[in-house]
């Protein structure tokens, strides 16, 4: 990160080692946060005295314990400019915890939101605790990493593997992403940005994770906005977002149950077919579905989508057999809408009829 840092512009970067602090009994670490907080608050004070910086001109970088200590620096740093962090201390109270007062604007990413209490064993929180909180990949399982967080750290005891925090480099990938912007779309929840709820976005609304985050800022006195993205499982790890709304047909065909394969194909770029559906969907005349597609190139103009229907009967639902019929689906059209991009295009088919194992192609505009 240093170096991305030095790379992007004229920065002064401080590098801050205190894991003698934090390699020790969790509760001790954690009582060591306020310690390395305080001095991180005494050396910025210096920096002030005898230069011409301000607490306006910093900008501190922390994950997990390393959020918090950036937090207690900011409570004793009047004007701190900004915080960026990944943090833990789910639902303690702010006093000891990162929140939007620690600094004049507080950033936060989240990659492993299960806490160390939770069913599933995590070392992070979802509660948002800054004035904006991306959650990229719905802040669960990140693309790429085998394992959890807190599984990773016991690996890494056990066998001394080495290991990455997934916030880290998505922040370190976003300091010089060239044109990928990072976008995060404001939502409420994970499967609301899933089903496109969405996009489209229009100012605040449309988010930046990252280094660039402070390009966006909500108004004045607004805190805990959560913004919501798809990332990739590699370097470079931004994705451009794609709302795919299917338009099914009223008065043809019947309700059909199945798993929905969509292709893209732009003036610049092409995704390969990937499944949209993430379990067997029922699909009933006159209904409208709305799916989300990444791509880590930008597609260009949208050209034409190609559908394809895979029929999946279940045992307790006789209607979805298919014995008396040929299951397919029927379609008025397919409306593409690209998030960076702010454009839409409409496709309509000949017949609009897409049987089962079936690729229709739309490329038509309606």
């Amino acid at each position: 990160m240093k170096d991305a840092l030095l790379a992007q512009g004229d920065y002064n970067v401080i590098l801050v080692e205190w894991k003698d602090g934090a390699a020790t009994l969790y509760g001790q670490a954690t009582a060591n946060t306020r310690i390395v907080g305080a001095q991180i608050a005494q050396l910025i004070e210096y920096l002030q005295n005898t230069t011409e910086t301000t607490a306006g001109d910093m900008h501190i970088i922390g994950h997990s314990l390393g959020a918090h200590v950036a937090g207690y620096a900011g409570e004793r740093t009047p004007g701190l400019a900004r915080i960026t962090a990944e943090p833990y201390f789910q639902y303690t109270d702010k006093v000891v915890r990162l929140d939007p007062t620690d600094a004049l604007f507080v950033d936060v990413i989240h990659t492993d939101v299960p806490s160390f209490y939770s069913v599933d064993i995590g070392l992070g929180m979802s509660q948002p605790c800054g004035h904006v909180d991306y959650y990229p990949n719905g802040g669960y399982q990140q693309p790429g990493c085998s394992s959890g967080g807190l599984t990773s750290v016991f690996e890494w005891l056990i066998t001394g593997a080495s290991f990455t925090v997934r916030s880290v480099l998505l922040f370190t990938d976003s300091i010089n992403a060239g044109q990928c912007p990072y976008r995060g779309y404001q939502c409420d929840s994970e499967d609301d940005f899933d089903s496109g709820k969405c996009l489209p976005c229009t100012g605040s609304e449309c988010g930046r994770m990252g280094f660039h985050a402070d390009d966006v800022k909500p108004a004045a006195g607004v805190s805990l906005v959560k913004y919501y993205l798809n990332t990739g499982d590699k370097s470079p790890y931004c994705r451009y977002h794609y709302k795919v709304t299917l338009a099914i047909a009223s008065g043809k065909g019947r309700e059909e149950r199945g798993n929905l394969f969509v292709k893209l194909t732009g003036s610049a770029a092409i995704v390969g077919e990937v499944e949209i559906t993430e379990e067997s969907t029922y699909i009933n005349p006159g209904s409208s579905h709305s799916f989300m597609v990444t791509s880590p190139q930008e597609l260009g103009t949208i050209q034409k989508v190609a559908l394809r229907f895979e029929h999946d009967a279940t045992f307790f639902d006789w209607g979805t057999w298919g014995w008396f019929h040929t299951p397919a689906i029927y379609l008025d059209s397919i409306d593409v809408y690209s998030g960076e991009a702010q454009t839409s295009a409409s496709f309509c088919a000949n017949s609009g009829k897409v049987e089962d194992d079936e690729t229709e192609i739309f490329q038509n505009t309606c």
